[in-house]
């Protein structure tokens, strides 16, 4: 016959003794875990982004060139056609600047908080290890 309480039934293999700081400590440690394997993973899908704008930039970039290339030799003594042409390159090459700063301002910040939790990471580790 298993004894009761006011909560029911009592089985002992419920009521496991646990150190409360251990399991303290566990749970940081995993909310911590987590919250670095977000941070890769957002970290390696801004890369994919980067990548992927910088290839349609530069997508964008041969066509212009092509379209210049045939401006310049149907219309080899006038200037005015090529002019848009050129501005485009232009823009595109800064559009490749713009892409590439804000994905270094990006990547910088979330490595910055990155390496602030794998600090913290590594003291819950520590204060761990000198509890057992």
């Amino acid at each position: 016959m298993q004894e009761t309480n006011k909560y029911g039934p009592f089985d002992p293999k419920y009521f496991v003794e646990s150190d409360p700081l251990a399991d303290m400590i566990g749970a940081d440690k995993r909310d911590l875990g987590e919250r670095i394997g977000k941070l890769e993973s957002w970290l390696d899908d801004r890369k994919k982004i980067l990548y992927d704008n910088l290839a349609r930039i530069e997508d964008d970039v041969c066509h212009a060139e092509s379209d210049l290339y045939h401006v310049r030799a149907t219309h080899p003594y006038e200037a005015r056609p090529a002019e848009g042409i050129e501005r485009t390159l232009f823009d595109l090459e800064q559009q490749k600047r713009f892409e590439r700063g804000g994905a270094w301002k990006d990547m910088w910040l979330v490595n910055k908080e990155l390496l602030e939790l794998v600090r913290q990471y590594q003291q819950l580790k520590r204060r761990d290890q000198i509890m057992q």
